[in-house]
């Protein structure tokens, strides 16, 4: 026999409480050093670490949603 159970009323499962890694890559050369700033961390800049291979990299761990990133005209974002 199936049985249907009723969902949480307190969301635990839902998709807005899923909070994943999201990894974020810049490609500054030249630059000393690279921060990332958007809503998730209140526009408050977190250092990025420069890897081997010249690029810039952090992973943050993010709410499921949209997170406006603001990008200067004639950059990329990579996320």
């Amino acid at each position: 026999m199936n049985t249907t159970h009723d969902k949480p009323s307190n969301g635990i499962y839902s998709a807005s409480n899923s909070i994943k890694p999201v990894n974020f890559f810049c490609s500054a050369r030249g630059a000393k050093t690279v921060q990332l700033a958007g809503d998730f961390n209140h526009w408050h800049p977190i250092l990025m670490a420069q890897r081997e291979d010249s690029w810039w990299f952090i992973q943050m761990w993010l709410p499921h949603g949209h997170h406006p990133i603001p990008v200067p005209s004639g950059w990329r974002a990579y996320a």
